[in-house]
This record gives C-alpha cells, sequence and structure tokens, in this order.
C-alpha cells in the first residue's frame, strides 16, 4: 500500500491545478476559496507567505490546509476589531504574525480519506513549519460540513470562537416568495423603478474605477481596504469566479456589488460593495444590487446567496440590515492553537482585560 506523504509549499503552483482542484470540487468541505485560482490571486495580490499543507498518496493530494501567515492584528472581515489588536496595545514584544486557514475567504482541511491520519500529519507539519514569530494557529471554517471536526480540535488543543456569521438565503423558494419575505422597508426599496442594474466586467479600465469606487466605500466606513493588486490578482485568476453587478440611475454610476462564484457550495457570495457615495443610499441602491444578484443566482440554478461575513451581533446595524432580507444565519466558527505555550497564555490574558474593559 502506498503511504502517505505530508509537505508544506510555500506556493499553490507547487501543486497540479487540476489535481488541486479536483480534489476540493469532489469533497463536500471545499468552497470557492479552497480553490487553486484563489489561494493564487491571494499570493500574488497581497504577497503573504504561505504555508499549504498537502497530503499525498502516490502523485495524488487526498487532503489539503491551505494557509497563510497574517499579522495578529489584521482583523478578519466582520470580526470585532477590537480583541486582536490587544497584542499592539498591551504585549508588543509577543510574536506579530498567525498562520490562518485562510483570510481573505474561509478554510478549513478538505480531505478525501484518511480523515483523522491525514490532519494529524498536516496539523503537526504546520507547527513544525511555522516561523518563531507565529504567534498561533487559526482555522476558519469554510463550511458547515467541517464542524465534523469539532471534537478532534478539542483534542488538539484548539479553542473555538464564533464572533462572525454569514447571513446565507435559500434561493429555492424562487423570487416572489423571496421578495415577500423581506422586511418591508427592503421591499419598498426594491421598487425604485429610477434604478437599472445590469452585470459588468471586472477588467481593463473598468478595474481602477470599481477599486477607487470601492476604496472610497471603505473608508467611509472606517474599514481597510485590500490594494488594488489583489483585485488585479482576483481579475486575472478569478475572472469565471467573479460576477459584477452596476446600478445606474439616469445614466450616473451609482455603485456596484462584487461577488463570487462558490460552484463548489452552489452559492453567489456578496464580497465587495463599491458604492462611493453616501447619497447613493437614498436611491435604493444598495437593495437594488442585493435583489439583481440574488435573480442572477436563481436564475442560474445556485442554491443559495450569501451576503458575507458579518459580526454576529444583533445590535449591529450591518446584522440587521442583511437580517431584512429573510436569511439564515451560519456561525463562522473560528479554532486557535498557541503555537508558543508562554506567549499564547499572555495574549488571551491581555485580550481578556480588554474584552473587559470594552464590551
Amino acid at each position: 500500500m502506498t503511504a502517505h506523504e505530508t509537505t508544506i509549499h510555500d506556493t499553490v503552483t507547487a501543486v497540479n491545478a487540476n489535481q488541486w482542484n479536483n480534489l476540493v470540487t469532489q469533497s463536500d468541505l471545499g468552497t470557492v476559496f479552497h480553490r487553486y485560482e484563489w489561494l493564487r490571486a491571494v499570493e500574488a495580490g497581497l504577497d503573504r507567505p504561505a504555508y499549504h499543507a498537502v497530503v499525498t498518496k502516490g502523485s495524488n493530494p487526498v487532503a489539503v490546509l491551505p494557509t497563510v501567515l497574517t499579522p495578529v492584528a489584521t482583523p478578519d472581515p466582520a470580526d470585532l476589531p477590537g480583541p486582536d489588536r490587544v497584542v499592539e496595545a498591551t504585549a508588543s514584544h509577543l510574536p506579530t504574525e498567525r498562520l490562518v486557514s485562510l483570510y481573505p475567504g474561509t478554510g478549513g482541511p478538505v480531505i478525501a480519506t484518511d480523515h483523522e491520519a491525514c490532519l494529524d500529519s498536516m496539523l503537526s507539519a504546520l507547527t513544525t513549519a511555522a516561523p518563531r514569530q507565529a504567534l498561533s494557529h487559526k482555522i476558519r471554517l469554510g463550511s458547515q460540513a467541517q464542524n465534523r471536526y469539532s471534537k478532534y480540535l478539542i483534542g488538539q488543543g484548539y479553542e473555538s470562537t464564533v464572533t462572525s456569521c454569514r447571513l446565507v438565503l435559500d434561493l429555492a423558494p424562487g423570487w416572489d416568495h423571496i421578495r415577500s419575505g423581506m422586511d418591508r422597508t427592503r421591499r419598498t426599496e426594491l421598487r425604485n423603478d429610477a434604478v437599472t442594474v445590469e452585470r459588468t466586467d471586472f477588467d481593463g479600465p473598468m478595474l481602477a474605477s470599481i477599486h477607487a469606487n470601492y476604496v472610497q466605500n471603505m473608508e467611509r466606513i472606517g474599514a481597510d481596504s485590500f490594494p488594488m493588486a489583489f483585485f488585479e490578482a482576483l481579475a486575472e485568476h478569478m475572472d469565471e469566479r467573479v460576477e459584477v453587478f452596476t446600478a445606474h440611475r439616469e445614466g450616473d454610476t451609482l455603485g456596484r456589488h462584487i461577488c463570487i462564484v462558490d460552484e463548489e457550495q452552489s452559492a453567489l457570495r456578496y464580497y465587495f460593495s463599491a458604492i462611493p457615495e453616501t447619497s447613493a443610499y437614498e436611491y435604493g441602491t444598495s437593495e437594488q444590487l442585493h435583489g439583481a444578484a440574488i435573480q442572477w443566482a436563481i436564475d442560474a440554478g445556485f442554491e443559495s446567496y450569501d451576503f458575507g461575513a458579518t459580526g454576529a451581533d444583533f445590535r449591529d446595524g450591518l446584522f440587521t440590515y442583511k437580517s431584512q432580507y429573510g436569511p439564515a444565519i451560519c456561525p463562522i466558527v473560528q479554532w486557535d492553537r498557541g503555537l508558543s505555550a508562554v506567549a499564547w497564555r499572555a495574549f488571551k490574558f491581555g485580550r481578556r482585560l480588554y474584552r473587559g474593559q470594552n464590551y
């Protein structure tokens, strides 16, 4: 019997693209963020060191755990921004980076066979390969099916948190039923006939305009934005998996939504907003863009529309807004394990102090 071999790769290009994607596609654990093309875009556009764990049998990968090194203070897209930043404020001597599977996007292991042996091997290899500046290893689960590993991860010393969620709309009932189930305010905004929405390209001259509007939107809400290089990498490697919806009124462009096509989970995922002016919202621009994307996803045969990661907080305005479309709440479970016992205890102590003062 052919033995398993586990390796850590500093780029996904070290693995055959077809074999990698075939594993992701055939597994119920795989998402668009596990795909070879998404990882290439992350590597090329964000210049983050990669530590992709791969288990092969013969020449074929049977398990992967895509992982990148990110700053500890880098917030997950919708998590509460404070707790991870406590390291900067109270423990600057601690390691300043962490291994994450995966950011941006979500990750977790994709395994075809021998699950426990593959997990043992990949986690051990990551721990050995982790650089000295890595504080912890974090796994951000990308699908509910990956919760099957919860007890195993607890046994390996990982601790779980749920500070964010995905709001996911079931598309099976069809557009009329979905719209009738929305909050009255959302239904009212969808009736604005002065706004039209079309699908547009995500490349060439249009790409610079999309990114500029996205940056303006992020600055307005006080959030960090991804660089133009990441958008260029998405256009190069993910062109068939990106859908752009553009809203117009009387010849003027009001804004855009950028969605990611997740065929692996039969979902259209809303990912970036590029609505540069606050005044655009008075025309129901966001509602019109979501509505057009939902209808396109229904027509394309997808099972769900994902409103994206949102802080799991009923007091949060964005959570309330997305909830008004009628989606189900799907927790994003994050598993974290310190790579240095002393540093990890100090980090958790500082985080508890911070949360006690700010929550």
